[in-house]
């Protein structure tokens, strides 16, 4: 056994680790790794099966591993790597376990940044440090929930984690007003609209 996290480190073996994963314990994609875990882009991808059965039906099934994860996002995928972008680095790197990693702040784990993630974000604002149920939003790594992590969701907010199956159907459709705005605000103005009542209107100020 090799490159795998193992909860007691009574299996030694080249590339295991012996360190809380940071599973998401809840949503769609519950037992996926969140954003700071351990287990991102430190697999093995020698250690994926071959796509003997053919799942994504096309006609290099006895050349190619598996394309895709539990529930079809794409399998072998560094954190900064887009399969659609011709400028994103090449031979990424498998993580660890089941699911691999969505690089966009997807707080619920549900494959896009959405409403839910932003309210569940603006719950755990402000928090310096973090605490355990809320430093999922610490996208920076700096130990707190602070306008540079809302930031980070607003930029790519309407996003979605990219499937195997086409590029050009993951991409986001034309943005609404609220999400238009959402992208381009500045986040000291979210936050005080959402203050004001904004998690019920739903409309940009």
């Amino acid at each position: 056994m090799q490159n795998s996290n193992i909860e007691d480190g009574s299996w030694s073996g080249p590339g295991n680790i012996s360190i809380d994963p940071l599973f998401r314990l809840s949503g769609p994609r519950a037992l996926s790794i969140r954003v700071a875990s351990p287990c991102v882009d430190v697999g093995a991808n020698s250690g994926i099966d071959q796509d003997r059965t053919n799942v994504d039906d096309d006609p290099n099934n006895d050349t190619q591993v598996i394309p895709w994860d539990m529930i079809k996002y794409q399998r072998v995928r560094d954190f900064d790597h887009d399969p659609c972008d011709p400028n994103s680095p090449n031979d990424p790197i498998v993580d660890m376990g089941s699911y691999e990693i969505c690089n966009l702040p997807d707080v619920d784990g549900n494959g896009a940044v959405d409403l839910t993630d932003l309210a569940m974000l603006l719950t755990c604002f402000g928090l310096d440090p973090c605490t355990a149920e809320c430093c999922w939003g610490d996208f920076d790594n700096d130990s707190d929930v602070d306008l540079g992590d809302l930031a980070s969701l607003l930029t790519v907010f309407g996003a979605v984690c990219p499937a195997v199956e086409s590029c050009n159907e993951d991409r986001p459709a034309p943005p609404d007003p609220l999400t238009e705005w959402l992208q381009s605000a500045d986040p000291e103005d979210v936050v005080e609209w959402w203050e004001n009542g904004g998690s019920e209107s739903l409309t940009p100020p």
